[in-house]
């Protein structure tokens, strides 16, 4: 199982498990799968795909780029354990296993938000942590 830790100005704000049969979208609009709401991301910003027994992140042409271990991608790049995903002021680790760090817990309308008032993070009920 994978998933995903969002940060936000070196503050850790949610883990989010990526289903696995699904494309993982990333941006500001709210039918990404994750949605990072600050004007450095782009309403659909990035992606990341599972094919076989890989994952890979995948920058959907975005403004202000995305960027893998501090370096900007410009194409399908191979994702492992402890990767940092750069997307605006947010650092995303993928980490290859789930962790058994003690989740936050999910709003009632259905969406996972973080206790900030700017920027919103949240995740679609399709892949809250449960």
């Amino acid at each position: 199982m994978a998933s995903v830790l969002v940060t936000f100005r070196k503050i850790s704000y949610k883990e989010i498990i990526i289903p696995e049969d699904t494309v993982f979208t990333i941006g500001r609009d709210n039918d990404n799968m994750l949605v990072l709401d600050n004007d450095d991301v782009s309403r659909f910003h990035a992606q990341v795909t599972r094919l076989g027994p890989s994952f890979y992140i995948v920058d959907l042409g975005s403004t202000n780029g995305t960027t893998l271990n501090g370096k900007r991608i410009w194409s399908r790049a191979s994702l492992k354990d402890f990767d940092r995903i750069g997307i605006g002021n947010f650092d995303i680790t993928f980490l290859y296993a789930a962790s058994d760090k003690e989740s936050f817990e999910d709003t009632c309308d259905g969406t996972a938000t973080m206790p900030v008032a700017k920027p919103a993070i949240k995740a679609n009920k399709a892949i809250r942590k449960k």
